[in-house]
């Protein structure tokens, strides 16, 4: 029994590393929501049909760590995915076992699917995620001691197993949210910046990667912070972190699927628009540069007056983005030379 609950462990370890992997390739690829949801579903499904088959034998009895799976799942994915991945799991115990135990089981998982959303509403405003998968669990664990009553099945080896189940489960939650809260700190530490929260310089390089390969149209901006090293100078280095995140903050208005924000380094933020309407979007762009000293004076706890110089260039026939970012840059330059504070378009 011991190595069975250890191999349903490693199953649930190995597919959370996945589960970040597959986060950062759906990002490369620029998945929308719906292709994220059918790859989060083909994920819960294979790994329950995984933990199916390394399933625990204890007095007898046949039991495994879906249940923790679809704790995760409740927490993690948006409920589309759990409801459709709960109903297929189902469906396949009750396909390849078609006895009156998986008739039972089937009706089992279609209360849970009609129930867990409650559960979860309630536990998400109350309780940390960890106290949410166990009270997740346990709701789970004590409806199959209910079931077992009803069916007139419940006897105390039924009883010492869901324990055993629960324990079990407890014990593999505490030790899987400690690697979660890792892979989550390295996945921060590699994509996005720690202080303004944008994505970095190497998820700018994997997006315009994308963007060359599916030969969108794409704009880029690189703005910089004019006079940054005068707040640093004249107010301290506290003050001028207090200014990258509330520029940073600025430039989220125009955050979408199709304008993506990153900090470049130092003073400097780079915009990528793409898809539809780019002209719209680059107008846009000038205007938030334009905007942003009336947005400061309008801020009562910001007793700051913040300047950007932009440079902006549209990508060229068969032009390298790596090129196309370069030639922001030179248009960034000239906006600096010439008195900041502008924007500079090089078309």
């Amino acid at each position: 029994m011991f190595y069975s609950i250890l191999a349903n462990i490693s199953v649930l370890t190995l597919a959370i590393y996945l589960y970040f992997r597959m986060n950062d390739y759906l990002d490369q690829k620029r998945a929308g929501p719906l292709k994220r949801n059918f790859f989060y579903f083909l994920w819960v499904v294979l790994v329950g049909t995984v933990l199916m088959k390394y399933s625990i034998v204890a007095f007898q009895i046949h039991f495994d760590f879906r249940f923790i799976l679809i704790a995760l799942a409740c927490i993690y994915l948006d409920w589309s995915v759990v409801i459709a991945s709960i109903f297929f799991l189902s469906l396949t115990r009750f396909i390849f076992g078609s006895n009156l135990m998986s008739v039972v089981n089937l009706f089992f998982y279609f209360y849970l699917m009609a129930t867990l959303p409650i559960i979860s509403k309630y536990s998400k405003k109350r309780l940390s995620i960890f106290n949410q998968m166990n009270v997740t669990m346990a709701f789970m664990v004590t409806s199959s001691i209910i079931l077992h009553l009803m069916l007139g099945t419940l006897n105390p080896t039924i009883i010492l197993d869901c324990l055993i189940l629960l324990a079990s489960g407890v014990v593999g939650n505490g030790l899987m949210s400690l690697y979660i809260e890792d892979l989550s700190e390295v996945y921060q530490a590699s994509n996005f910046d720690p202080l303004t929260k944008l994505q970095n310089r190497r998820k700018l390089n994997q997006l315009l990667l994308s963007l060359e390969n599916s030969g969108e149209e794409c704009c880029i901006g690189i703005l910089d912070i004019d006079y940054f090293k005068k707040f640093n100078d004249t107010y301290g280095h506290a003050v001028g972190d207090r200014v990258l995140r509330f520029v940073a903050d600025y430039l989220r208005q125009i955050e979408s699927s199709n304008a993506r924000i990153f900090r470049f380094g130092g003073e400097e933020m780079v915009i990528v628009l793409f898809g539809k309407n780019l002209s719209e979007s680059c107008e846009n762009l000038v205007q938030l540069q334009k905007n942003l000293p009336a947005f400061c004076q309008q801020q009562v706890d910001f007793p700051y007056t913040v300047t950007l110089s932009q440079g902006i260039a549209h990508k060229q026939r068969n032009e390298n983005l790596f090129k196309t970012l370069k030639r922001a840059d030179q248009a960034l330059y000239r906006a600096k030379e010439q008195g900041r504070n502008q924007t500079i378009l090089n078309d």
